[in-house]
């Protein structure tokens, strides 16, 4: 097996075969840069190599010791689609429920948003126990977090840190739509318990501020009215 090391009873993959394959120029890529067609590549012949160093192995040692192979485990969780129509639709905020806790053992949650001109997504609150990040897929969002506001634009990420006083709103022109994730999951719950408050028209405040409380959601309305004048939206 000409152009190979072997270590340890295996072939192993040289580094020129590697640097072969990240020195090319394809696409106009300057040299050193892999893209992804040629790791693909590399990984593909790194793999090969492996499996037949492993056979080789197979062959030349006689090992003194053999312990029986470890069962397969088959995975607990299983792969989740959802369609672009599938899941509730809530009646207030056109809100999309996606992801959710039972989907990912709890990791994380989602939902997607679409915010008409001149509205506010989340009025001015804190939470203790997860973060949200925001994935902006048309239009921009304005965030705030503290007393940082950042417009952002389509194509955008944004994290909100558990802790921090926080609110988005659509100031543009046209609407806005964006993917909300929850880590860990869970506020995905307070969403669609809140929309069911919602299911006959607008809820009694109370009713609100309760489910809020008991969701681990701490209102700062006393920014609320700044906010609107300032960057002239709405509820």
């Amino acid at each position: 097996m000409s152009g190979f090391k072997r270590s340890r009873g295996r072939e192993c993959l040289p580094m020129k075969t590697f640097d072969h394959f990240a020195g090319s120029s394809e696409g106009g890529m300057p040299p050193g840069f892999m893209s992804r067609r040629s790791l693909m590549k590399w990984l593909v012949t790194a793999a090969a190599s492996a499996s037949v160093g492993g056979a080789l192995a197979a062959v030349d040692s006689t090992p003194s010791n053999t312990t029986p192979p470890l069962p397969s485990v088959k995975p607990s969780r299983q792969a989740v689609y959802i369609s672009p129509t599938a899941r509730r639709h809530g009646k207030f905020a056109q809100i999309a429920f996606k992801m959710a806790s039972e989907d990912t053992d709890g990791l994380l949650g989602s939902t997607e948003l679409v915010l008409e001109p001149g509205t506010i997504g989340a009025v001015p609150h804190l939470h203790r126990g997860f973060d949200e990040i925001c994935r902006v897929l048309e239009g921009t969002v304005h965030i705030l977090v503290d007393n940082q506001v950042t417009a952002v634009p389509a194509g955008g990420w944004h994290l909100r840190p558990r802790g921090l006083v926080h609110a988005f709103w659509n100031s543009g022109p046209g609407q806005a739509r964006c993917v909300e994730i929850y880590v860990p999951a869970g506020h995905e719950r307070f969403m669609n318990e809140l929309a069911d408050l919602f299911e006959n028209g607008p809820p009694a405040r109370d009713a609100v501020l309760a489910l809020a409380t008991h969701n681990d959601i701490e209102f700062h309305l006393e920014l609320l009215d700044d906010l609107m004048k300032r960057y002239n939206v709405k509820l």
